[in-house]
């Protein structure tokens, strides 16, 4: 389903199961209810359990150029929510749910079943891992890598990411 003054751009994909509320941009070479990655082994062997579920994209969405954003991996769907701001070359991994207002910025990998409160900012070239809960009001600084859950308004920086005052510290130490 696509809902009304939606624009898509030129060789974006968008597969069954996905429906895309009014007002929402999607740029170039951009696949929405892209398959999963979810791999069992069976006697010893990899295998990619198929995804079946849907991506839900609420009213006034931008997605960028060359993103991806992957449906559940079973019922329901990857969510992004309204007035949410996607940069290009994003990752949104299967069963995530991305809030309002939200500001993902270029080359992000959000890994699967992420969850993403309202008013988060994420920075360049960061990574946020399996199954993190980021709270309202949470900002991640630039090629960080989120290992942990957020508190509300939390300000987040380096890889593994550390809340920004022991961040800093931590870099003042290692220049004495």
């Amino acid at each position: 389903k696509i809902g009304k003054n939606v624009i898509i751009g030129a060789n974006s994909v968008i597969c069954s199961g996905s429906e895309i509320s009014d007002n929402v941009i999607i740029g170039c070479n951009t696949v929405i209810g892209a398959e999963g990655f979810q791999i069992i082994f069976y006697n010893g062997i990899p295998q990619v359990i198929r995804h079946v579920g849907g991506v839900y994209i609420e009213n006034n969405v931008f997605i960028g150029d060359s993103c991806s954003i992957h449906r559940s991996l079973f019922e329901g769907y990857t969510i992004i929510k309204e007035n949410t701001k996607i940069n290009s070359q994003v990752h949104v991994g299967h069963n995530c749910i991305i809030g309002k207002n939200t500001v993902i910025t270029a080359n992000c990998v959000l890994m699967g079943s992420v969850e993403v409160g309202n008013n988060v900012w994420i920075a360049p070239s960061s990574t946020i891992s399996n199954k993190v809960k980021l709270s309202d009001d949470t900002f991640v600084g630039s090629s960080s890598l989120v290992t942990r859950n957020s508190r509300k308004g939390q300000k987040l920086m380096g890889s593994p990411a550390l809340d920004f005052k022991k961040y800093a510290r931590l870099i003042i130490q290692q220049k004495k």
